[in-house]
Parts: C-alpha cells; structure tokens; sequence
C-alpha cells in the first residue's frame, strides 16, 4: 500500500514501525521519545493522562477501531456450559488479557452494574492465543475473546455479554500522538492522515477486495478463508470508514467506566484530548455510530 496506494509517505513524511506487546509500552515509548505516534487504548491512555506518563501531553487525532457497530470484544462460556448470562459469572472465574486492560475494565463494569461482587469472581491474566485452550480445559469459567480468536473458536463458544454491554458502541483504540511532535511537525501529521483516509477509502472498495485478502493473508499469516469472513463484514472490527472525526462521548463512556470501577482516581474530561483539526478535511466528518 506505501509503493502503490498511499500518496504522501516518502515525500512528506517517512515512518518506522515499533513493535511493542501491548499498549502500556506503547505509552512508555511516546513517553520516552522513541516513538512519537502510536496506537491507544482507552485504558492506556486514561493512565498516561492521570500520571502524566507523556511529557509535554497527547493528542488523540484519528480513530482506528471501535467496539461495535460490526463486531465487540465478546466474553464467552463453553458451548453447552451452565453460564448463559452474567450472573452466571458470580463465584467463578473469568479470563482477562491482563488485569486494568480495556477488556478487563468492561468486564467489571458490566459485573458492577449487574449488582455482582468483584471479589466474588476470580479474574485470571490469559493472553488471547491461550485463551480458547485454557477455556475448554476449565481453567476459566467464561474468556475474553477479540478477532480473529472469536472466529477461529465460534463452534465451540457460546456469547455471555460483550463490551457494549458495558459503554454500547465506543471507541477502543486510536491514534494518539506526542504534542511536542505534532507542533514541530504539523505538515507530516496531516500528510500521514491524508494517506490514513486514502488508505481506508481503498481498503473499503470492493474493486480492491481480493488485493485486500492477498495484503490481509501475507501480514497476519492466517487462512484465507478466514480472513473472508473477518476484513471488511460485519464479523470484523468498525474502523470509521464515513469519516473518522471523534466525538469525545465515544471515549468518554469508557474512560467513565473506568473511574466507576475505582482505576481512575479522578474523572477525565476527554474532550481537551480530542483534536480532529488534522484530519483531511474529506474525512473530518463523524461517522455513523448506534
């Protein structure tokens, strides 16, 4: 997509991916200044703003996946298990990705509004590859599943609730970057979400459909019938392809969740880290979101 898509990159701006585990070294990296744009969570972020882990502060200028409409993070019991719904949660044990992750903070706030005790459920860190096996072994009453997991092991599962359950649709991971970086670099930002928008304008065309699963099945290394049913359905992730202006409500409702379930020591008005002002003005439009 760089050589034969994307207009800018090279010319007015160049960039290296840094590849981390999980977004709270993303935020260590801006941090430090050995990257100066990265990919968020709302969790992530809500720490760095509350222990100003980001000298100088961020901005968060352009959306990358959302929690529903298509496809939300799912926690699931086995096919035939006893638990059907979230009280079926009460005294067992729930896999999560890693304690105060985006995930995990659904989970207890759902569990909270639900009246259900957090000390009566036992949270365990499982990463998302070994959640499917530590489920069916019973080591977990109920996982967390994202894409491609969810798929891959949908014969075998059965939905308890997921992440709209606890904030509806909202915006879960985004693009964020070091205000430092955006003011001495306001031209290369603005260069580098034109190509976001072309590159999202040619991903959602179906002209470009098989291209897209040769690009989706070189990356990611998975089957392509697979992939058929995940890029670009209504089994994948939203991506905000009618326009990718952020409505701070979208991050708000989850950020909130987190200061109701006690991660946050205080509120966070994520509307002063919000900035659409970069956006390609074609694209500085917000998208349709139930």
């Amino acid at each position: 997509m760089p050589d034969n898509v994307l207009e800018n990159v090279g010319e007015e701006y160049e960039f290296e991916f840094v590849d981390v585990q999980s977004t709270p070294v993303v935020i260590n990296s801006l941090g430090s200044d050995s990257a100066d744009v990265g990919l968020l969570a709302y969790s992530s972020l809500a720490n760095a703003i509350q222990n100003e882990m980001i000298p100088g502060g961020q901005s968060v200028i352009a959306p990358l996946t959302y929690d529903g409409p298509r496809y939300a993070d799912t926690y699931n019991s086995t096919s035939g298990s006893s638990i059907t719904d979230i009280n079926g949660l009460d005294g067992n044990t729930l896999g999560v990705n890693g304690v105060g992750s985006a995930i995990d903070i659904a989970a207890r706030v759902v569990l909270t509004r639900n009246d259900i005790d957090l000390d009566n459920v036992e949270f365990r860190e499982v990463s998302f590859g070994a959640m499917p096996s530590t489920l069916s072994e019973g080591r977990v009453d109920v996982g967390t599943f994202i894409q491609p997991f969810f798929e891959m092991n949908s014969d075998d599962l059965q939905t308890v609730f997921d992440t709209t359950d606890a904030f509806g649709s909202f915006l879960k991971i985004f693009v964020t970057a070091r205000d430092d970086f955006i003011d001495e670099n306001d031209d290369a930002i603005r260069a580098f979400l034109g190509d976001l928008w072309t590159g999202i304008e040619w991903w959602k065309d179906d002209d470009n459909s098989e291209t897209r699963l040769d690009i989706a099945e070189e990356v990611v290394e998975l089957p392509r019938d697979l992939l058929e049913a995940l890029v670009q359905t209504d089994r994948g992730y939203y991506h905000g392809e009618d326009g990718l202006a952020i409505d701070p409500e979208w991050l708000q409702k989850p950020i909130d969740g987190m200061a109701e379930v006690g991660f946050l020591d205080e509120e966070i008005d994520m509307s002063e880290y919000v900035d659409n002002s970069y956006l390609p003005e074609e694209a500085n439009t917000e998208p349709t979101i139930e």
